[in-house]
């Protein structure tokens, strides 16, 4: 609840200032969450090497281990990317859109590189669910705390005044 409130008033923020560098950098932080933060945690948890209840390699057969994506200011495929992304943004708040790409490429490389931090994920196999099925304990539970509920007071506090 806190973290799509804070993606509401992301956005509130980014229509009140009509700004498409704005839209360039939250395109630039959707490139690095999936294409190279999400698939590190994954890797992380699923190395190359991985092998699954039977002993099988994980990664064969339809399965195959992806690479992570550094994003590359010069790969036209990147920038691509991150131009049809702003503009939807852009389109969708109302914002004048840029279809110049040297000026979104001057945009991006003005955009400060989001840093990894990895996840903690805890990943619960079939094989693991159905033994804490047999032990009758219930399945984790990801449960909000305390100060959630202040800060989501907070956000809609924030959000009503805009």
């Amino acid at each position: 609840m806190v973290s799509t409130l804070q993606e509401i008033k992301k956005l509130f923020e980014l229509k009140q200032s009509a700004d498409f560098s704005r839209c360039v950098a939250i395109a630039r932080e959707t490139f690095d969450f999936h294409f190279d933060h999400n698939i590190r945690d994954l890797m992380a948890i699923f190395p190359k090497d991985h092998l699954d209840s039977h002993g099988m390699p994980f990664w064969s057969g339809p399965k195959r281990a992806p690479d992570h994506l550094t994003f590359d200011a010069s790969d036209d495929s990147h920038i691509a990317f991150i131009e049809s992304m702003a503009n939807l943004i852009a389109f969708n708040l109302g914002i004048p859109e840029v279809r110049d790409r040297k000026a979104i490429r001057e945009m991006v490389m003005k955009v400060p590189k989001p840093t990894y931090v990895p996840k903690q994920i805890k990943v619960e196999t079939p094989e693991e669910a159905k033994a804490r099925e047999e032990r009758k304990e219930p399945a984790p539970v990801v449960g909000s705390m305390p100060e959630d509920d202040v800060m989501c007071t907070t956000l809609i506090s924030e959000l009503e005044a805009m």
